[in-house]
């Protein structure tokens, strides 16, 4: 009647529904016949799979990564989402909402169906899904052309979700603090990313642009501090302010070849703006062009992984916060041409210690230096630089 646990006694591991099992065993070790359970159950690996009825509702399948276990269980109705009717003579409309959500597991995977009272669903709308902290995977019909404006924005739980190949444009703060979304495919379908779409997705270690991109916003990728590198393709020709800042895992942004706005150098760790010639993205090791003529604010903010630039000749001007918070950054080449260092531009760059600058010290004095720029004081200013 004893009942050791150790593995002398043990007759299985834990399944999905039972702890691990062991024989009793007698006092001088001897082995028993019968068997208890000790420690709890792992529980089911569910897997599930959309499926749709004839009558256009939808259920799941589920099967169990462990035991190939199946489960079905229906999808909640959709009289819980509202809509709202875009066009009475194209019978179109629009997802508005969710009527009911509370902490409840069948409402954590939601289908938006195609049609709705004979009315085809093209779009989610503005905010449908803002602050649904409990959704954890939703699907989209490809009758969606459109995701609104902060359209699934704060679902903190969200970590999945396919983006139909007939969507065309994904709306300003989309997802914006989706922080448990891992990884997201933009089809080709797709032609513009709205302001800060993916802002603060700081779990997004994977992202796929579509081919028919030409438009990514203003920092639509801020502080996704996961993602370690991204392709920006051919097609794009506009790339917004603080796209890629705060991102202090990225280490390549790829430009396609055959991009003829966006240039790559360096094993491709910049991007330059050649219709305003601005650099506006930039991280780890990265050459600044000879066509460069500003640097824009915030290009490099809080690239941890930057320790070395150098200024060309053709740069006049560092943009507010350009190297803020670069805290790597130990040296910086500045050529004789620049006239402004703006607010901040190296605030927070607490390693850096020299400053090459290829003129004189009265040029360098004659530099419009914002006083908030301390640590450009710090440091050592070695004048008249014909490098190395």
């Amino acid at each position: 009647n004893q009942q050791v646990v150790t593995d002398t006694y043990k007759v299985s591991n834990a399944d999905c529904e039972h702890g691990v099992t062991y024989y009793y065993s007698c006092s001088c070790g001897k082995l028993g016949t019968e068997t208890f359970e000790y420690g709890e159950p792992l529980g089911h690996n569910w897997h599930y799979e959309y499926f749709q009825t004839s009558e256009g509702e939808y259920y799941q399948i589920g099967t169990c990564f462990r035991c190939d276990e199946k489960e079905k269980r229906t999808i909640q109705s959709v009289n819980n989402l509202s809509f709202a009717v875009i066009s009475e003579e194209e019978k179109t409309c629009i997802v508005t909402g969710y009527k009911k959500f509370y902490y409840d597991e069948r409402d954590n995977y939601i289908c938006i169906p195609k049609m709705w009272n004979d009315y085809k669903v093209t779009s989610i709308g503005d905010f449908a899904f803002e602050l649904c902290s409990s959704l954890r995977s939703i699907v989209i019909p490809d009758s969606v052309t459109s995701i609104g404006n902060s359209a699934f924005s704060n679902c903190k739980s969200l970590s999945s979700i396919v983006i139909p190949d007939s969507v065309t444009s994904i709306g300003n703060y989309a997802f914006w603090y989706c922080t448990s979304l891992r990884s997201i495919v933009i089809p080709d379908s797709v032609t513009s990313i709205g302001n800060y779409a993916f802002y603060y997705c700081r779990s997004l270690r994977s992202v796929t642009i579509g081919n028919s991109v030409t438009s990514i916003g203003d920092g639509a990728f801020l502080d996704c501090s996961s993602l370690s590198s991204i392709v920006i393709p051919d097609s794009v020709t506009s790339i917004g302010n603080f796209t890629f800042s705060s991102c202090t895992s990225l280490s390549s942004i790829m430009v396609k070849e055959g991009n003829t706005v966006y240039d790559s150098r360096e094993d491709c760790n910049a991007i330059i703006e050649t219709s305003t010639n601005t650099l506006i993205a930039g991280c780890a090791t990265t050459i600044i062009p000879d066509s460069v003529t500003s640097i824009g604010d915030s290009a490099f903010e809080s690239c941890s992984s930057l320790n070395s630039i150098e200024i060309p000749d053709s740069v006049t001007l560092i943009g507010n916060y350009a190297f803020s918070n670069c805290t790597s950054l130990s040296s910086i080449v500045i050529s004789d041409s620049v006239t402004s260092i703006c607010e901040f531009a190296f605030y927070g760059c607490n390693s850096l210690s020299d400053v090459y600058y290829i003129g004189s010290e009265e040029q360098w004095n004659a530099i419009s230096i914002d006083k908030s720029n301390s640590e450009l004081y710090s440091a050592t200013i070695h004048y008249n630089y014909i490098g190395k």
